[in-house]
């Protein structure tokens, strides 16, 4: 895991991602899920909306080339990605959904580490404003921010998620104690075995 973090700095410092409060928007994108970012970096460019902090962490060596082709910094790991599906998910819960949902928490965790804020996102949200430039810099807001996450509800509301029913599609992460605590949780438990057995929403509820 050493060398992961420090290759990653690396990168991160080469692309100079970080240019605002220490902030990162991480994307986890399959090959399967290159048209999504294709469509996230067009509707950007189309609102004039600058995606300089914006990192892919691509599963595939060929979604790596892909953001690079379009723009965007991508970090790949053949050793800790190999055994991910190329293609997307076909439906929730396939043996594809888990193990992107198991990479989605480790590279929040990498970043973690490395004490970056992080925004998440998957690949099928779009912005409309940009949530460093737009939302973050107005007065006070991050100073005030006590909230450790900040996630919306996930509309798929089952007993088995109960009660901690939170999107990990798009959050907000200070970066913090109580929030490495939370992300060394949610990795430990999402590796090596699928992250349908240990929810790690459930954490949120102990940690912030």
């Amino acid at each position: 895991m050493d060398d992961v973090l420090e290759d990653l700095k690396q990168m991160v410092a080469l692309e100079e991602l970080v240019q605002y409060k220490n902030a990162i928007s991480v994307m986890v994108s399959n090959f399967g899920k290159s048209e999504m970012v294709l469509n996230f970096v067009c509707n950007a460019n189309s609102r004039g909306l600058d995606t300089y902090f914006v990192l892919v962490i691509a599963t595939v060596k060929k979604m790596l080339d892909s953001a690079n082709s379009i723009g965007l910094a991508a970090y790949y790991n053949k050793k800790m990605f190999s055994h991910i599906p190329t293609k997307s998910a076909d439906s929730y819960g396939n043996p594809t959904f888990p193990a992107l949902m198991t990479t989605k928490f480790t590279s929040i965790h990498l970043n973690s580490q490395l004490g970056y804020y992080n925004f998440f996102k998957m690949p099928i949200f779009v912005w409309f404003q940009h949530p460093l430039e737009d939302y973050f810099t107005q007065a006070n807001l991050w100073s005030c921010c006590k909230d450790d996450v900040i996630a919306q509800e996930d509309g798929a509301c089952s007993i088995k998620y109960a009660p901690h029913d939170v999107n990990s599609g798009f959050y907000f992460l200070q970066n913090n104690p109580q929030t490495r605590v939370l992300m060394d949780e949610c990795h430990v438990m999402s590796h090596p075995h699928s992250i349908e057995d240990k929810e790690p929403s459930t954490s949120i509820g102990h940690y912030s």
